[in-house]
């Protein structure tokens, strides 16, 4: 197993390495008061990045939202198994 994931990581620098080699022609980046030159792959990882942080920010509030939906809920099956208990005659046997 370990000389699987290996060979898969090898794998994956292999083509990020080709792929920096591919795009390795500078670009002009304008942003707000200036500009400045980067390599294409640089800017194409940052803009990767920003959008993976974009999705882990969504998710997290998603996350969080059904935390407290699932606690509301479990309060309102505890409140409904406790009326259920109370109103319940006794039933014999």
């Amino acid at each position: 197993m370990r000389s699987v994931k290996f060979i898969l990581y090898l794998a994956v620098l292999v083509l990020l390495g080709s792929f920096f080699s591919l795009n390795s022609q500078d670009v002009v980046v304008n942003y707000g008061p200036g500009s400045i030159c980067l390599p294409l792959f640089i800017v194409m990882a940052a803009a990767m990045m920003v959008g993976c942080l974009v999705i882990w920010a969504y998710e997290l509030v998603a996350q969080h939202r059904l935390r407290r939906d699932n606690k509301r809920l479990n309060q309102e099956i505890k409140r409904l198994e406790h009326q259920l208990s109370t109103t319940q005659p006794n039933l014999p046997g």
